[in-house]
């Protein structure tokens, strides 16, 4: 199989990963873009502080409200081969470890996606999600898929 046109979609901490761990995002369906629904969704919006005065009706607010974004969470979609067990196994572990660790063991990663020009989403592992073996693990070609969810306290949108 051919999966050249997979290289460099996906940077974190600079590296390809698919390049490095045979990990690339994936779709429940072709022609879907959850992935990029999850990338491009604006975060909430932080909460105003308000006074309630037991004399007066409703809350009090500032004049300026002082709009801010609250951090978010999101999740990807994503796939991973290899050529045998052992090989999808070091791929799978490689991968998860590196998501844990992060940049130099900070726990900090910096995603840049293909498709999303000049924007970057530093965040951090939240939970890794629901895991889907797609093929036997004595299969010439060891598959599977998994969602990982992401915090962004910082987001772009």
């Amino acid at each position: 199989m051919d999966f050249t046109e997979l290289h460099n979609l996906m940077l974190i901490n600079t590296v390809d990963v698919y390049t490095a761990y045979r990990v690339f995002l994936v779709e429940d369906i072709k022609a879907d873009h959850s992935n990029m629904d999850e990338l491009l969704t604006a975060a909430p919006v932080k909460k105003p502080v308000g006074v309630s005065f037991r004399e007066d009706d409703g809350r009090k607010y500032s004049a300026d409200l002082k709009p801010a974004k609250d951090e978010r969470d999101f999740t990807l979609y994503f796939a991973i081969h290899g050529d045998n067990e052992a090989d999808f196994l070091n791929n799978y572990a490689g991968f998860i470890n590196f998501l844990r660790n992060g940049k130099n063991n900070t726990g900090w990663l910096t995603m840049v996606v293909t498709g999303i020009t000049g924007y970057s989403f530093k965040c951090f592992l939240k939970e890794p999600g629901k895991y889907e073996q797609l093929t036997y693990m004595d299969d010439d070609l060891v598959a599977s898929r998994f969602k990982i969810t992401f915090t962004e306290p910082e987001p772009n949108f």
